[in-house]
């Protein structure tokens, strides 16, 4: 390894040290230092001289590398890390910022971190030169100036105008361009901040121009260091080992460090009672009286059951739950571990839930004999005596030494081992708790012995009726209902229960508006208008998807902080979500959209304008809308209204999307459903014609429709200036309004899909197979999307096997000119991305015929395959050594005699492997298909997600079912190819 590669080895080991700088800051009131962030979660930004500070002193669990500080501190306020350390006045900066106001900063010691600022450069006499310069202008008060002017003043300092002549060159400056108050982009994108002004005035100094290049911080030393700037400035922190590799100036400056974290607090405060657990996933104990609270009170989405107390809890704890019922003592005395700091307890009121606690057995003699025990000990004070130790003292209790004698037997005690306070294993991993100490005395009463048999508690009742135990006893509630099955003794405590659930967060501001959502992620929909209102509204970046589903999705998984959609599908959007959501309306002045279909011709649509009159006239748009915007999910299928059509006129071709409910959707029997499709039936009739609906992706509506494939579109477009350039728009039938969608606080619960636990996973699975393919029948869209899929991929490998044998026929001609068109037939289709081929044929080639979406794609594919398996013919029969063929010529073979017999079967053998390997690439090739308005199986998959907003489990089913033909697929070709090699 050569010295050159050494030293830049070497630059790559410095740049991972770095920068920068402040006066100390702690936000009032807190009582926190910073040991109280050692071994947590921390994000820092890459290159900077704070990460060695981090890893040096708070040992992080886990550390987050962000190109700028305000990514970095964008991570904690988003809960992704704990804590972020930063130069000190840009976290004052930052944190100003009312979108941060749930954040606070607290001092790093100086004696842990001080620092000076300074330049850098690869050249001595430009760092003799700064240094004269910074003794001039701190001679003259300049310095004090622009450090007042960009490191200690509110607001947004200007940059003050200062002319170069550049008599004397270009000095040309390193800086990150992301660091604010030193070097940053300001609101006309021009860069600013204390280094900018201080490297112009440097540049004056020395009678040059200046020019400023941006790079990440990481890559500002070996960028000076090469000699490709002159001098480096970025609020760069002087260390010993930097100064290795680089020199630097005298300081400008003494910099301080902040821990940038989220205010301390007690975030329980927020007045909530059962109603808002209503509807929401719930865990609960298995055969516990809280699953029948849970059913007949809070119509939970989905209930998790578990087989003891502490993991409904954790399963909130994690997310997987909403909330958990259960009994009010348990709960608080689990919720005392700081594990669970982050929950709290509501009250499940007492006309809800207050019962009895008693033991249970199969036999009255034992009942008989306990409840005379439970007498004495009530009378005696001993009872009482036994609740305030268990049930309502804190700390841990200690099992009074009760000897048991043994002399009429043992009492075998059935028990759960499992229930905090009542039954459970203490540190020394004997069993102990309330019910434990309650069946010892009753032992020693009884003159016996005690054996507990521990074991889920949904067991507890068939174990005691058995006659396995004499007695039953782990906090079980008396209900009429077991006494139906069991014996209950008198009770001798009576329950209440809590909800257990996630603390909401904290909120220091004011509720979310749209304003706060300036340089957020914003998600939209492909192909609709919304990206332009996503700009208005300052998004910092603007996320497009394919579906509907997919914007909920990303907006559970956290990759976008709101989504945007119209006012007409929030109905459907809130009953089906899995996710509390929050609904935030954009006013007109953002967004106002109005909504008509576009048409392939101005005749069709003069007759659209002439029935759009008369509908809104006699009041049946009205009614229209009422039917389908103003209800809480769809419709049942037989109040839907259809219009009995008489096709006097020939017949109308439309198209939609098929996944927009309530405006179109897919019903339970494959068919096309909603107000898209109650209004082209409308019109359909008005026409005299019958109705044609073929279904396709939002964004392939325009060119169908364009193209001719369409008379018009079903579905209703926004119309926008740029857009009535290229379509032709219909009077407006519909005003649609914009929202922004967000998540609800930090209540909101886990997606469906994320369950990590048996429990929870079949509980998923059942509940994605009742949603996503029994209910309504959607299994029918799997099957029929399948059943297309699979008759593409098979006539497509059919014709491209006929085609490519041709293709490889041309190749294998000596004649120059049959060889020409396949090479060029072959360059044209590996050229082409299969998708832009598909629609090329789909809206160029075939845009006038009448031929079906599947025959193009069919076609397309085709010719995909053709290309594939004539060069991989080729290349197998350039294997074969010709001598063996001059051989069979030689002992009378005819040249196709020699290449049927010699030739065919060697190349074979080489070819079918990657023949095999086509074939897959094919099926799954064919997921696009949507493109040109074809149900395929991954279509389907679209379809149901956009019904039951479930974003994971059609996904997972249909890669499934791709999984399954492919196999099944490689199995048969592998059968063939042994049969044929034999």
């Amino acid at each position: 390894m050569n010295k050159r590669t050494l030293l830049f080895l070497f630059l790559a080991i410095v740049m991972a040290l770095p920068c920068f700088g402040g006066s100390p800051v702690l936000a009032s009131g807190s009582q926190r230092g910073w040991q109280d962030f050692v071994g947590e979660s921390a994000s820092v930004m890459t290159g900077t001289i704070f990460d060695g500070l981090l890893q040096n002193n708070f040992s992080p669990a886990e550390t987050l590398y962000f190109e700028d500080y305000v990514a970095a501190i964008e991570a904690v306020h988003a809960g992704k890390a704990y804590f972020s350390i930063a130069d000190e006045l840009i976290a004052k900066k930052v944190l100003q910022d009312e979108r941060y106001s749930d954040l606070e900063a607290l001092p790093v010691p100086r004696d842990m971190f001080d620092s000076p600022i300074g330049a850098m450069s690869g050249r001595q006499d430009i760092i003799d030169a700064y240094n004269a310069f910074l003794t001039e202008i701190t001679a003259d008060g300049t310095l004090a100036e622009m450090q007042d002017r960009w490191l200690y003043s509110a607001g947004d300092p200007v940059l003050p105008d200062i002319p170069l002549t550049g008599e004397n060159g270009m000095l040309v400056v390193a800086t990150d361009g992301t660091s604010p108050l030193w070097s940053y982009r300001g609101g006309d994108g021009e860069l600013m901040g204390f280094e900018i002004e201080n490297m112009r005035r440097f540049a004056r100094y020395l009678g040059m121009d200046v020019r400023f290049e941006t790079m990440a911080f990481a890559g500002l030393i070996p960028y000076v260091v090469s000699g490709k700037a002159d001098i480096g400035a970025g609020d760069i922190t002087i260390t010993e080992e930097r100064r290795k590799s680089v020199m630097f100036t005298e300081p400008y400056f003494n910099s301080g460090a902040l821990i940038v974290t989220r205010r301390s607090g007690d975030s329980s405060g927020a007045q909530r009672d059962w109603q808002d657990f209503v509807g929401k996933n719930a865990s609960v104990m298995t055969g516990s009286i809280y699953d029948g609270i849970v059913q007949n009170n809070f119509s939970p989405a989905e209930i998790l059951y578990f087989d003891d107390h502490v993991t409904p809890v954790e399963a909130v704890r994690a997310g997987k739950a909403y909330f958990s019922v259960m009994d009010a003592l348990i709960a608080e005395k689990l919720l005392q571990d700081e594990l669970y700091s982050d929950l709290e307890t509501i009250p499940v009121p007492s006309e809800m839930f207050y019962a009895p606690t008693g033991a249970i057995s199969g036999r009255q003699d034992i009942i008989d004999v306990y409840n005379a025990f439970l007498a004495e000990i009530e009378a005696d004070g001993t009872l009482a005596e036994m609740q305030d130790r268990w049930l309502h003292a804190a700390g841990d209790p200690v099992l009074p030494d009760i000897p048991l004698t043994g002399e009429n037997g043992t009492l075998v005690v059935a028990t759960t081992g499992e229930s905090p306070l009542w039954s459970y294993i203490g540190n020394n991993g004997e069993i102990t708790g309330f019910d434990i100490e309650n069946m010892r005395r009753f032992a020693r009463y009884l003159g016996k012995d005690v054996r507990f048999e521990a074991m889920a508690f949904g067991g507890l009742i068939p174990y005691v009726v058995s006659g396995k135990a004499d007695i039953g006893a782990a906090n079980i509630t008396l209900t009429e209902e077991r006494r139906k099955s069991v014996l209950f003794t008198d009770p001798y405590f009576y329950s209440s229960a809590h909800i257990v659930t996630r603390k909401l967060a904290a909120s220091s501001s004011a509720p979310k508006a749209i304003e706060d959502y300036a340089g957020a992620k914003i998600g939209v929909e492909l192909g609709d208008t919304f990206d332009a209102v996503a700009e208005q509204l300052g998004a910092g970046e603007i996320i497009s998807y394919a579906t509907q589903a997919d914007m909920l999705a990303a907006l559970d998984a956290g990759k976008v902080d709101a989504v945007i959609l119209a006012n007409t599908v929030l109905p459907q959007v809130e009953s089906l979500s899995a996710y509390s959501l929050d609904f935030l309306e954009i006013p007109e002045t953002y967004y106002a959209q109005y909504l008509s279909p576009i048409f392939h011709d101005e005749a069709l649509r003069d007759k659209y304008n002439e029935w759009v009159a008369l509908i809104k006239a006699d009041g049946s748009l009205d009614l229209m809308s009422d039917f389908w915007f103003d209800r809480t999910g769809l419709p049942a299928e037989a109040d839907i209204p259809h219009q009995v059509l008489q096709p006097v006129n020939g017949t109308l071709n439309v198209c939609d999307t098929g996944n927009f409910p309530p405006l179109v959707y897919i019903a339970d029997d494959g068919k096309v459903e909603g107000f898209d499709i109650d209004m082209i039936e409308r019109f359909a009739k008005y026409l005299g014609m019958d109705l044609n609906i073929t279904t396709m992706g939002y964004d392939a509506i325009e060119p169908y429709v364009v193209s001719g494939s369409a008379d018009m579109s079903a579905c209703l477009l926004a119309k926008t200036p740029e857009r009535e350039k290229n379509m032709i728009f219909g009077d407006t039938l519909l005003t649609s309004h914009a929202y922004l969608i967000v998540k609800s606080g930090s209540d909101s619960p886990m997606p469906q899909g994320s369950y990590e636990d048996n429990a929870g996973f079949i509980a998923w699975l059942k509940n994605g197979v009742q949603n996503n393919l029994v209910q309504e029948n959607r299994w029918k869209l799997i099957a029929s999307g399948l059943g297309v899929t699979l008759t593409i991929s098979v006539l497509a490998l059919i014709l491209g096997t006929l085609l490519g044998c041709f293709v490889c026929f041309l190749l294998v001609r000596k004649t120059k000119w049959a060889r020409i068109p396949a090479n060029v037939y072959n360059a044209i289709i590996h050229g082409l991305p299969i998708v832009v081929l598909l629609m090329v044929f789909y809206y160029i080639v075939f845009g006038k015929s009448s031929i079906s979406s599947v025959l193009v794609a069919v076609v397309a594919f085709a010719l995909v395959q053709g290309a594939n398996v004539g060069g991989s013919l080729k290349n197998a029969i350039d294997t074969v050594d010709p001598v063996q063929i001059e051989a069979a010529r030689s002992i009378g073979f005819t040249a196709f005699g020699a290449f049927r017999r010699v030739t065919l079967p060697q190349a074979l053998k080489v070819a079918l492997p990657g023949y095999l390997n086509g074939f897959v690439e094919l099926v799954k090739s064919t997921a696009i298909v949507g493109y040109i308005a074809i149900q395929d199986l991954s279509r389907a998959g679209d379809i149901i997600r956009s019904r039951t907003y479930d974003a994971y489990f059609p996904i997972l089913f249909v890669a499934l079912v791709y999984l399954a033909i492919t196999l099944i697929m490689v199995a048969v070709f592998k059968l063939i190819i042994r049969r044929i090699t034999k």
